[in-house]
């Protein structure tokens, strides 16, 4: 059996849904260029999307096709390499499903995995709002405004491509700089 990765960005409803998308997407598609199969989709908190309503987009990839679908087997990936919060407030934890209660943050993350924040804040202060853990993990900031690319209308930051970077340094194994160049140089450029 194969390698199996899972990147789970955490952004808030409508406001942030193309940005999350264009992410997964942008993962998956740098992770081909290195022969690797993967998919990204979503799942929403409320069904209609509601604006600012926590939600989740997934994106798995895997080394061989067999993994894949076995990770695709999951409704949700239960453990991920890499957890991205597109808003720094949502360290504060989240309520993506009403009946669920308020859930950290971190809480979906393997022991050493990588919690990246889009944020103007300084880690320390991230790390104050953040629920503390027993596992361990690292903290990456992306600093930036938050980014509230809309629904319709996409305000192209580069928040993507910033955050696309940041998990290939982050989890280079998945995918390395040079596949988010090619990815970048040929799929949004155009």
């Amino acid at each position: 059996m194969g390698q199996l990765f899972a990147i789970e960005i955490i952004y808030r409803g409508v406001f942030q849904k193309t940005l999350a998308k264009n992410i997964c997407r942008g993962i998956v598609l740098a992770a081909h260029n290195e022969g690797k199969p993967g998919i990204s989709f979503g799942r929403y908190s409320d069904s209609p999307e509601r604006n600012g309503i926590p939600a989740k987009a997934f994106a798995i990839v895997a080394t061989d096709d067999q993994t894949l679908e076995e990770g695709m087997a999951q409704y949700e990936p239960k453990q991920t390499d890499v957890t991205v919060a597109l808003d720094d407030s949502l360290c504060k934890g989240l309520e993506s499903w009403g009946w669920y209660g308020v859930h950290t943050v971190n809480e979906h993350l393997k022991p050493g995995a990588t919690l990246i924040v889009a944020s103007l804040e300084k880690p320390e202060t991230l790390l104050k709002a953040i629920q503390a853990t027993d596992r361990p993990y690292k903290l990456g900031v992306v600093r930036g405004v938050t980014s509230f690319s809309g629904m319709w209308v996409y305000k192209d930051d580069h928040t993507d491509v910033r955050i696309l970077g940041a998990i290939a340094k982050a989890l280079p194994s998945l995918m390395n700089l040079t596949s988010v160049e090619k990815y970048i140089n040929g799929t949004l450029k155009n």
